[in-house]
């Protein structure tokens, strides 16, 4: 027969358990979803408008557009990029299981924060068609291939970002 105590004791030991959660990615920002959901719909404006060919010489009247949703999404990469790891992922990130999933020379941390690398390959996109506006101006296929490029990076991070709230 097993005495009450261990009862009790198991019993309090399956609750304590039940109620711990494993954290391997960073907790939801809602700072960050809403500052991603901004600058995602002022780059669309700025798609938008740029949509036909644009020369050299209306590059002057996108200039601070372009400045704007840059800005934006290298403070929130910046942002992004500052969270906390939870400890365990940490620790799971420097396994070499973990360095085989995540790719050959990828940090490993991507794995666990997605979203800052996702901006930064945005702002490098943004700014080669800022450049290419001002020095040569934008035929129309060129705004259509930085906007594919756009699409699927800011999708992922707002799908991670949406999906950290749940």
């Amino acid at each position: 027969m097993v005495p009450a105590i261990l009862k009790r004791t198991v019993l309090l030991w399956v609750f304590v358990l039940a109620a711990c959660t494993i954290h391997l990615a960073p907790s939801y920002d809602p700072a960050l979803v809403d500052g991603l959901n901004k600058a995602h719909t002022e780059t669309l404006t700025l798609f938008a408008g740029l949509e036909t060919a644009s020369g050299p010489e209306t590059f002057p009247a996108y200039q601070e557009r372009y400045a704007s949703v840059i800005g934006q999404f290298e403070a929130l990469r910046q942002r992004a990029e500052a969270r906390e790891i939870p400890p365990l992922a940490g620790r799971l990130v420097k396994l070499k299981a973990v360095e085989k999933l995540c790719g050959s020379g990828a940090d490993a941390t991507e794995c666990v924060n997605v979203t800052p690398k996702r901006l930064e390959n945005i702002v490098a996109g943004l700014r080669v068609l800022r450049d290419r506006h001002r020095t040569r101006g934008l035929a129309s296929d060129s705004v259509e291939l930085a906007r594919d490029a756009y699409d699927p990076a800011i999708h992922l991070a707002l799908s991670v970002e949406n999906a950290l709230k749940r």
